[in-house]
This record gives structure tokens, C-alpha cells and sequence, in this order.
């Protein structure tokens, strides 16, 4: 503006800001000076002087507006250089702004190196970009943010995680793609390897039950889609527990992880291997055309698991046995064609091992029955109908009653009385043997101290006690038995098969140990019959050894019977153990055992199993009976 003109109206010379344009600092070096005008000039000319005066307030008010916008700016642009979040302004793709914290996340050494790619798609995998702008073009108004996780790739092509917040902005009279970004890459990675343990197995890295489950019902649903069969195959490995007890669980470790990587390698990639737990696994065949298909993949799995399996340089050898159902025919969902797979390989293995059974009418109509079964034993016990009968244990030098072996009976109002052998197996698979067996403690124990009462002071009472129930909570059942009865702890004897020896022996051998600190004597049952060894008699505390009704029904007529029994009497005496024969029929019998020095018998030659009233009455009798004598 000239001062010579001051008498024009004053012309509004403000500069005008541009967008991001940057503002220089009001720096007196770099804007030209403003002399204060001439007196003479100004005058008594009031039109004049307050023109001026105007003037010079206005180009004040510019340059306080242009600092102010200036210090705005810095401080937008200092805490958005600085933020630990990568901050990204981008239109069609093209960086219009990055941060510093945006190249560190993608592995560039600045935001210019960044920006001189001219594209952000490299930074992304294939689809990435249009998701995330597709994310935010249906946002409410175009600019309301948006939260999401994208992948990202690294300078070095690593690939990441991101959680991105993302928003439309103006910029330069138009709009664009601002996004704020933190790097999330270890929490997924966690979050997956949570993911991973809950659905996969950890000893073989197959997928679990869940996981397997949720298969199976997918496979289900696309094999009802398009009118085809899924087959599922049920696999134990046989005599899996003999490889744990011989090499130990490590070894057994190995040995069912070479097993999933056979089975892993007989079966199409679609397939699902899966290790259910223990030695069980399953595979799921999906979209089956042929049952021929299907018997020829468990044929392949047969001969795979048949190969020698090598552990610590030694060849190990297994058999497995394989179950089959098919869907439709053989179960409507999952659960239904697991049960129909695991039927048909239980009869495998009751038909000798190593097989291949596919599932029949007649297995389904079976599976019904023991399901009808399990319902019915469930509520056998509150409705009263296990009982037990008392079979006597004669001291044989003496011939007196020592004691009684608890045997359980069911009276089903279907099937009438049932024998143990019949349903213990159910219970125990059922975990239905916990609460029975504590039943039959409690109920053992009420009726020797009748017997006890009643002035047979002398007895003991015997127990069948099985695997399961060790797992349980024993020690706090039977101590609870025999507090409630005012019985001493040395009046009750527990009998474990021989498997249960055979079990883990640290766990076992814990609760034995503590069993017997506790008074508790401990029986080894039906003895010879299983896999245990000679061996396991002198790891374990045991009182008593019972041998089988097998060997002692056979002593007079089978020299190496005879040979066997009398060995097994003397080996137990070595070992300080009470010897018990099942099984006594006969005098002969009896004879032959008095000779060799058995302890205690029993058997029909004495009595057969009978009510507490009814074994009572035997007492009283005997007794009667040996003080006329």
C-alpha cells in the first residue's frame, strides 16, 4: 500500500492460506519492515490517519493468524512424527503421508523411503488394500472410523499383523484414506499357538476330539449336500499298554507319533487324522463314492501300522485294530457314527486283534442294548437292585471261616440276576464303578460289623477294587466305611487284577503304599491270568495272592497244572504272602492243597455265594456245628 494513495480506500492485501501449505515463523529478517509514515503526511487529515491506522491493524491480525496456524500445524505435525502408532494418508493406493512409526512397522529406515515407492500395495498381500477400502466406503456418512486386522508385509517379506483404524478425510479438496496402525503380530501369534493347544493334540500334533468333532459334523453336512457317504475309522493300537510298561511312556510317546505320520500318509489330503486320546485315533474319510474305497484305505492303514516301529535302535512291532461306519447307513450325526466305528472295533479285538471290522445291523442292534444297558445301570443303584452275596473264605488247616469275598449282583427287572463279570466292565467304562464301588464299601462294611455283632469277631472282609477306582478317591471312601462301622483297617482286605499291577506304576504304587500305611491289606486277584509279571509281586506291598480258579479246577488231571499251583504256593511263602485257592470244588482238591500248604480256600465245596442273612446263618450253623463237634 503507498502512502501517497492513503486518500484511496485501503486495499485488503492479506495473504491466503493453502491447504498444508507451509507457514513460515514471524521472523522480523524475513518480512519487510514497517516504518511508522511520515507526520507531515498523516496531518490534521483524520479520514486520512484512521485509514492507515486501519490498515496496519488488519496486516497484524494476518500475521497472527498465519503464526497461529504455523505453531497449530508443528504441533499436529511433532506429535504425529513422534506417535508410536504408524499413521498413513493414502488416495487410490498412493502414500499422500506416512510417519516414521509406520516405516519402523514395515521395515523401511524412513517414511521418504517409504514414500518413494509410490504405492502402498507392495505393503499388503494380494486382496488386502480392497478389503480394507471396502471396509470403509460402507462407513455411515463415508467418515466415521472403521476397526479391523489386516496383513502386512515387511521390507525382508516377512509377513505381519495389523490392527487398523481407519477413516475417510479431506485433503486438498477432495478426500482420502487416513489410517492409524499397530503392529499386533505377537498377540495373534499367540493367540493362535492358545488356539492351536485347545484343538491339537500335544503329544502327536493331530487334532483333538473337539477339533476332530467339528470335522466330522462339516463332513456330514457336505456329504448330505451332495448325496455322498463319509466313512469314519476307529483305530486302538494293540496292547499299547505292554509298550509303556517295557520301554516306558516316552518311548510309547514316540511310538504313537511315528504312528500318526503312517496314518497321516495313508490317507488323502482332504482326510482328517486324529488322536481321540490314549492309543485311540480316528480318521474321517469324506466324500466317499464306494464302501470298496473305504475298506481299501484301512487295509493300507493295517499294513502301515504292521511295519516294524523303531525305538531307541530297537524294532518294535504292533497290531491295530480298525472299526469302520459309514453315514447314513450307519449314524445320523457325529456323535452316533463314533459310537458305530468304536462298536465295530471292540468286536475286532474280541475276534483276536490286528483286524478290520465294518459295522453291521447286528452291532447297531448290540450298541442299543448296551446303551439300554448303561441307562438301566445308572439307576440300578438308587433303586436298589445291586446287592451283594457273601462267599466264605475257609482256613484250611483249621477249617474254620475266616472271612468273605463281596461279590456284586444286579437284579435287573429285565434281565434278571446278573453275575459282575457281566457289568463291571460297563461300569467301569461308564465311570459308573466309582459310586458302586464305594456303595459295596459302605454295604461290605455295614454287614460284617452285623456278623461281628452278632459274635463273630474273628472275620475279615475281601473286596474287588478296580483301576479305575484307584484313580479315584479311594483312600477317603474306605476311611469313611470303616469309621462309620467301628472297624478296625485291618479287617478289610482289597483285591486288584493283575492289571492294575500293571498300571502306572508311580501312581499306583503311591496309593498302594498309602492303602497299606493305612492298615489296609492288599490281595492279588485271579492271579496268572493276565500280563503281569513274577516280578511285580515283589514291587508292591501285597498281603495275599489268590490263584485262579483255572489252575485249581485242573490239578488233578493236568500234571503241569498241578506243577504250576504248587510252585506259585511256594513262591508266594518265599515272599511272606497268604496263599488263597479259588475255585475248591472237590475233597481231592482240598486234600491236594492241605498237602502243599495253601493258607485259605474257596469255592462250592463250601458254599456258593450268598445274602448277608443267608452267610449269617452259615456262621452260626459252623459254629453250632464245631462246638458240639
Amino acid at each position: 500500500m503507498s502512502i501517497a494513495n492513503a486518500d484511496q480506500p485501503v486495499a485488503d492485501d492479506t495473504p491466503q492460506m493453502q491447504h498444508l501449505a507451509p507457514l513460515q515463523p514471524d521472523d522480523a529478517a524475513a518480512r519487510p519492515a514497517i516504518r511508522p509514515p511520515a507526520l507531515a503526511a498523516i496531518g490534521d487529515d483524520s479520514r486520512r490517519t484512521s485509514g492507515f491506522i486501519g490498515a496496519e491493524t488488519g496486516m497484524t491480525r494476518s500475521r497472527r493468524t498465519q503464526n497461529s496456524l504455523y505453531a497449530s500445524e508443528e504441533r499436529f505435525r511433532s506429535l504425529v512424527e513422534t506417535s508410536l502408532f504408524g499413521v498413513c494418508i493414502e488416495r487410490a493406493g498412493r502414500p499422500l503421508f506416512v510417519n516414521q512409526a509406520f516405516a519402523d512397522i514395515f521395515g523401511y529406515a524412513s517414511s521418504d523411503e517409504l514414500m518413494a515407492l509410490g504405492t502402498l500395495d507392495v505393503l499388503y498381500p494380494l486382496g488386502e488394500p480392497q478389503r480394507l477400502a471396502q471396509a470403509c466406503k460402507h462407513l455411515p456418512g463415508g467418515r466415521s472410523p472403521s476397526q479391523h486386522e489386516i496383513r502386512g508385509i515387511r521390507k525382508d517379506g516377512s509377513l505381519i499383523w495389523l490392527h487398523a483404524h481407519s477413516r475417510i478425510v479431506p485433503w486438498d479438496d477432495g478426500t482420502a484414506l487416513q489410517s492409524t496402525l499397530i503392529d499386533v503380530t505377537l498377540r495373534k501369534r499367540y493367540e493362535d499357538h492358545l488356539q492351536h493347544q485347545a484343538t491339537f493334540d500335544a503329544v502327536t500334533d493331530l487334532p483333538n476330539r473337539s477339533l476332530a468333532l467339528d470335522r466330522l459334523v462339516s463332513a456330514i453336512e457336505a456329504a448330505r449336500r451332495r448325496a455322498s457317504c463319509v466313512y469314519v475309522l476307529f483305530i486302538d493300537v494293540d496292547h499299547f499298554k505292554k509298550i509303556n510298561d517295557t520301554l516306558g511312556h516316552t518311548a510309547g510317546d514316540r511310538l504313537l507319533r511315528q504312528l500318526a505320520q503312517r496314518l497321516k500318509a495313508s490317507v488323502r489330503q482332504m482326510d482328517t487324522v486324529a488322536r481321540l486320546g490314549g492309543d485311540e485315533f480316528v480318521v474321517i474319510l469324506g466324500d466317499v463314492r464306494l464302501p470298496d474305497d473305504a475298506a481299501a484305505v484301512a487295509g493300507k492303514i493295517a499294513e502301515a501300522c504292521s511295519r516294524p516301529f523303531l525305538l531307541d535302535g530297537q524294532e518294535t512291532f504292533v497290531t491295530v485294530s480298525v472299526g469302520a461306519a459309514a453315514f447314513p447307513e450307519d449314524g445320523d450325526d457325529a456323535e452316533d457314527l463314533l459310537r458305530s466305528a468304536d462298536a465295530a472295533m471292540y468286536v475286532g479285538k474280541e475276534n483276536g486283534r490286528g483286524q478290520v471290522h465294518f459295522f453291521t445291523p447286528e452291532l447297531r442292534q448290540r450298541s442299543h442294548d448296551r446303551l439300554r444297558r448303561e441307562v438301566a445301570l445308572r439307576h440300578a443303584l438308587e433303586r436298589g437292585e445291586l446287592t451283594l452275596h457273601y462267599q466264605p473264605l475257609i482256613e484250611i488247616r483249621t477249617g474254620t471261616v475266616v472271612g468273605a469275598e463281596a461279590l456284586l449282583r444286579w437284579c435287573d427287572p429285565e434281565h434278571g440276576n446278573t453275575g459282575s463279570d457281566e457289568f463291571v466292565r460297563l461300569a467301569e467304562d461308564t465311570g459308573l464303578i466309582v459310586p458302586i464301588g464305594e456303595w459295596v464299601l459302605a454295604t461290605g462294611c455295614r454287614d460284617l460289623r452285623r456278623w461281628i455283632d452278632a459274635g463273630h469277631d474273628h472275620l475279615g472282609l475281601c473286596v474287588n477294587i478296580s483301576a479305575r477306582q484307584f484313580r479315584g478317591s479311594l483312600p477317603a471312601a474306605i476311611r469313611s466305611s470303616l469309621d462309620a462301622y467301628r472297624l478296625d483297617p485291618q479287617v478289610l482286605t482289597l483285591e486288584i487284577t493283575e492289571g492294575v499291577l500293571t498300571e502306572d506304576p508311580g501312581e499306583f504304587k503311591a496309593m498302594m503304599d498309602r492303602l497299606v500305611a493305612d492298615g489296609i491289606r492288599l490281595a492279588v486277584d485271579d492271579f496268572g491270568t493276565g500280563y503281569s509279571s513274577l516280578s511285580y509281586l515283589s514291587r508292591v506291598p501285597l498281603d495275599t495272592l489268590k490263584i485262579d480258579r483255572s489252575y485249581t479246577g485242573g490239578v488233578l488231571g493236568d500234571a503241569t497244572r498241578s506243577t504250576l499251583v504248587d510252585a506259585l504256593i511256594i513262591l508266594a511263602h518265599r515272599l511272606h504272602l497268604r496263599v488263597v485257592a479259588e475255585g475248591v470244588e472237590t475233597a481231592d482238591q482240598l486234600d491236594f492243597l492241605r498237602i502243599r500248604g495253601c493258607d485259605l480256600a474257596q469255592g462250592y465245596f463250601f458254599s456258593a455265594p450268598l445274602p448277608a442273612d443267608d452267610f449269617l446263618q452259615l456262621l452260626d450253623e459252623r459254629r453250632t456245628v464245631a462246638a458240639v463237634g
